[in-house]
Parts: C-alpha cells; structure tokens; sequence
C-alpha cells in the first residue's frame, strides 16, 4: 500500500464577521467548558494579598515581601488596575470583581486559540479538540512550569489575550501589531511576555531572509517602544544581580522554570518529555500541507535556543548579571509556546486519524481520555498516556516502515492495536489491586485515565446508538451530555475525595483564618509552620501576614532584598544554611523555645505564635479550637 500522509490544506485566513463570531462562540463555550471542568478559584494566594494592600494599604505593612511591590517596581501595574477595579464594585466580595475580570479575559483567550488553529490546520473540529486538551491542561513537555490554561485571574492570565494576540498577528504577517501586542504584553505581566516576545524576536531574526530587515526593524521597534514603561522600569528597579548563593536558591526552587537540566535527571522526568516529544514527532511528522509549517518549525527553533541559553548560563554555569537576567527572563518557560502550537497538531492529527480510521477509534479514544484526565504534576506517571502514546508512535512507525523491509499494519482499524488498547487500559487499571505505585508509575492515575477513557466510551456508543433513530444533532448533544457529565465527575472526584477526607480540618483552618481576620490588628505577624497546607488560604483569607512560607524562595528570583529577607528568617529559625532551608526549617520550627520565639518578635515583628506541637510557653493563649493553638507573643 502506498504511504499515506495526512493532509492540512492550506485555507484562507478566517478574515469575515463569520469566523469572529465563531471565534468568539467557541470562546465562550471553552469558557463554560473550563467553568464546569476546573472550576473558578478566585486569585492565587500570592496575589490576593498584594492586590488587597492596593485596595486597603493598611494591610500588610509588616509583610516585606508584600510590600515591596509598592516601591515602584513594573510588576505592580497589573495588581493596582485590578485593585482599582475591585474598589469601584465595594459592593462585591473581591472573588466576585476577579470573575468579572476573568470571563472577558478567558473568552478572548479562547477565541485567539480558536483562531491561532483555524489559522494553522484549518478543519474546526480539530480545533475544538485542541481546546478541550487545553482547558484540561495537559501539555507535551514537562519544560518550564506555565500552566496552559487557568483557573484563577492573575497577572499572566490578564496578558495571555495580548501574547495570543501577538502570536496570531505573527501567523497572519501582521508585523507591525505582532511587535506592538508582544510589547503592551510586558506591561501586563513582564516575567511571561518576556519569552514570549523574546521567541517572536528570534522568529524575526532565523526567519530575516524571508521577512527583511525592514520588515523585523518594525517589529523590534514597536516592541520595545510599546514595551517601554516595564523595561524602564525593570532596569531601574530590577537590574542588581543577585549575589551566588541567591542563584543556587533560584535554581533549586524554581526548578523547571530555570533549568533545562532538571527536565531530564530524573528517570520521571525523562520518560515523559521522551513520551511527549514522540507524540509531537509522530503528528507533525503525519500531518502534510499545512501552511505554516516553516514558522512553527523557526518559532520550535526559537524556543529551543533559549532553553539553550538557560542550560549553558543556568545549569553549567552562574556567572552574577548575566544568570541573573537569564533567570529572571526564566526562559526554559518558552516551552509553553511548543505545549500550545503543539497540541495543536496532536489534535489535528488525532481527529484526521478519526476520520480516515487510520487508527482504532477506540484507541484515539483512549488517549484523548488519557490527555484529559493527566495530572497536573507529572511525577509520578500515569501509565495509560505512556501506553497508548507507544502504540501510536509503533503504529506510524510500521505503517512507514515498509521502504526497509517492516511490516506494515494494515490501513484502517486493526484488531491487534484496539485489543492491545483494551489490555493496557484493563491491566494497568486492574493493577491498583495490587499495587499503587511501581518505579514511577502510578496507579490510582490509571484508574482515573481509564475513568474518563470509559465516560468518553459511553457517550460515542450512546451516540451511535442513537444516530439512526433521532434527529443527528440529537444524538450527538446525548452523547456529549453523556461524555461532559462523566468527565466532569472524574475530574472533579480528586478534589471531592479531598475534600471529603480533610473536611474537618479545612473547617478548622476557616474558622482560624476567620477569628483572625476578625479578631486580630491588621499589623499582627503570624508565625505559623511554614509547610502548614492551609497557608496560602490563609494568606488569601485572613488578611494578615505570615513570618514565612516556603513559596517565598521562589519570588526572590526577581527582588534582591527578598533573597536576604528569606534568608535572615530562616536562619532566624535555626536553618544552619539558607540552602539547606527545605530539610532544616520544619525540623527546627518544631524545636522552637519561647527565647527564640521572643526574638523573632523583636526583630521581625512577631505578634501571634502557632506551635508545631503542644509546648510550655508562657505567652497567652488567645485562640485555641480545631486543633489550632494560638499565643500572642512580644519581644519582651
């Protein structure tokens, strides 16, 4: 049989009103879809309390990693526009204003990436796949740590419509609104539109021959000139270097956001970059005819050469303002460009081998219920992506493999590749019997891939169950009622067992944050356990500050000061050596003695003391409930 190579046919540029209002409709629909399968979570819990010191600035003024953010620094003129628009609506709790803000902004997103792959593969099915992939947040590469779609209004999210903006303007030779929607995007949220502006730039730059210099001397310029304010800004407030051991802390903590390295030293790590380069290889290579091959290839070659740059000035060596700028662009975090257009033509291909039946439907099924239920942190893996993503990839290979001697698997739907489909969703599901865990797979995983792939099962067979005794479009709304309903209950079950299993202690935690909120000065200091789970609600919640948590060594990438703040207060707790702070701090919190706990008053301004355990203080108690023991503590 002769090789066959799916095809994207090259289409015009959706440029009607028609296409807009399907943009803006499958925007919307995506915005209801990520309502129902994420939920809307409000603001994260770093940003809720610099938000709310914008609103009230009597609140957190003992909290130096707040407050910093008040000194003129770039990165506060999101924060302030949204404290802004939540004190025009005092009527509204500030979760409510932050939806407000949400819907706009996620629908415009949505919309963009409709039109991003309509731009690229043309065929709307395989769009709205990608966007159900994306909503649920899977991507190819463990690369950098960007989530692909949120749940929560922060900063990065209010700027992805204008770096989507920029990337499609650049798909459509808009060269002019590509440098100045890349540029605004700074203003935005500089630490994200960074690489992704830096990435346009260097698609610009490989691709001069093609563009001009003219042509990418506009683009550059209006980059930076709408860019300018953040890039002011930033030089003036953000260029010191940071000192060595500042780097080492940066480089452990944010992990996959600076270093290539890390992405591959773990046998977890590899396994799943390796899984999702050959699923990304085997579409691009399957997919034929597409009219930007040539600029997704160049802005493939963008992102790999500035996690180059992050290898060679982060992981082999860090060497003061150059690692410094270097980490603090994080560039590795470029890969979200690859997880987007990417899954872009993983959903194409899919849908064409749908169609065409070039694969098992049972076995596409398989893996877009894999994709849909993967997890978020990627360690430990879920075994049924990793199976279904090698028979794919066996598949294609055998099918190619003729012109050296292989057998090929014959055109169409193949009883060997569906009933391995069924004995890997079988056996690895059954497997949970046994074992939850073997090397770095993890079977509860599986049991939840095979959850969803049977949700998605019921629906298609209820489908064609139906098609030929309803009206089409009947059947087909019974069978997404179906496929929705049952993957909302699978991806919702983790939070509900959750929930369910903690609920006391979640109580507890709210009533805690309530009586302090409500019953506390707002320039009290709470020092609390630093891996306390509860912290970050009650950061969001209680509106006072915390001595410390451990997220605080992430930030410190971008101010200074916060690096020798996190290091005076854990070493304040004992730590013998601010890099050792992640096996030392909780160990040395718990053998807290009340002379140390009236030194931290003096020095940090300590005003309230959660023990890790029941000790003999001598300080009042002041609240004692669900399991929380609080003293008011002085420095005298």
């Amino acid at each position: 049989m002769s090789r066959l190579a799916l095809s994207a046919e090259p289409v015009a540029a959706p440029q009607s009103a028609l296409s807009a209002r399907a943009a803006v409709l499958l925007g919307m629909l995506g915005t209801a879809w990520s309502l129902l399968f994420r939920g809307f979570e409000g603001g994260r819990w770093s940003d809720i309390p610099i938000i709310k010191s914008f609103v009230n600035p009597e609140l957190y003024t003992r909290d130096p990693f707040i407050y910093s953010l008040h000194s003129g620094t770039p990165a506060a003129y999101t924060y302030q526009f949204i404290a802004a628009i939540v004190g025009l609506l005092p009527g509204l709790p500030i979760e409510g204003t932050l939806f407000l803000l949400y819907l706009p902004v996620c629908v415009a997103s949505l919309a963009l990436l409709y039109l991003i792959g309509f731009e690229l593969v043309g065929d709307r099915l395989s769009v709205v796949l990608f966007l159900a992939l994306y909503v649920a947040g899977f991507r190819l590469l463990t690369v950098g740590s960007t989530i692909l779609h949120s749940a929560e209004l922060t900063p990065a999210f209010l700027a992805l419509p204008l770096q989507l903006g920029a990337l499609y303007a650049l798909l459509r030779e808009r060269h002019a609104l590509t440098g100045a929607l890349a540029g605004l995007a700074l203003n935005v949220h500089a630490p994200t539109s960074s690489y992704v502006g830096a990435a346009i730039g260097l698609v610009y730059v490989l691709g001069i021959g093609r563009h001009g210099l003219r042509t990418v001397a506009l683009a550059g310029t209006l980059m930076v000139l709408c860019g300018a304010p953040a890039m002011i800004g930033a030089v003036g407030r953000h260029a010191d270097p940071l000192p060595g051991w500042a780097l080492q802390l940066a480089r452990i903590e944010l992990a996959t956001d600076l270093s290539l390295a890390v992405n591959w030293d773990r046998a977890a790590s590899r396994l799943r970059n390796l899984f999702g380069l050959a699923l990304l290889a085997t579409a691009m290579l399957a997919v034929r005819g597409d009219r930007h091959r040539r600029t997704v290839l160049l802005l493939f070659g963008a992102v790999a050469l500035l996690c180059v740059i992050a290898f060679i000035f982060i992981d082999l060596t860090l060497r003061g303002p150059i690692s410094t700028l270097v980490a603090r662009l994080q560039l590795p975090r470029s890969a979200w460009l690859v997880n987007v257009v990417g899954l872009i033509y993983v959903a194409h291909y899919l849908r064409c081998a749908w169609t065409t039946e070039r694969l098992p439907r049972l076995t596409i099924l398989v893996l877009v219920a894999a994709m849909l239920a993967a997890p978020s942190d990627f360690t430990p893996l879920e075994p049924i992506w990793l199976w279904t993503v090698a028979l794919v990839a066996a598949a294609e290979a055998l099918r190619k493999g003729g012109a050296i001697g292989l057998p090929r698997l014959r055109y169409g739907p193949t009883t060997l590749l569906a009933g391995l489909t069924i004995a890997g969703v079988v056996g690895l599901g059954a497997a949970r019997l046994v074992t939850r865990r073997v090397w770095v797979l993890d079977f509860d995983h599986a049991v939840r891939a095979a959850s969803m792939a049977t949700a998605l099962l019921a629906g298609w067979l209820l489908w064609r169950l139906l098609r030929g005794r309803l009206d089409g479009r009947a059947a087909v709304a019974a069978g997404l009622a179906v496929a929705l309903v049952g993957s909302w209950a699978v991806r919702g079950s983790t939070d509900w067992l959750y929930e369910l299993r903690h609920r006391g202690g979640l109580s507890a935690a709210a009533e805690f944050q309530a009586w302090a909120r409500a019953a506390t000065p707002v320039d009290s200091v709470f020092l609390i356990l630093p891996s306390e789970p509860n912290n970050e609600s009650f950061y969001k919640n209680a509106d006072r500050a915390l001595y410390l948590v451990r997220e605080r060594a992430n930030q410190a990438v971008y101010f200074t000061e916060h690096n020798y703040e996190f290091r005076d207060r854990v070493v304040a707790l004992g730590v013998s050596d601010v890099l050792r702070y992640r096996e030392e701090l909780d160990p040395m919190y718990r053998r807290l003695t009340e002379e140390r706990v009236r030194d931290l008053a003096s020095r940090f301004g300590v005003t309230h003391f959660v023990p890790a355990r029941a000790g003999d203080f001598s300080f009042p108690i002041v609240y004692q409930q669900g399991g929380w023991t609080v003293y008011a503590v002085s420095g005298q």
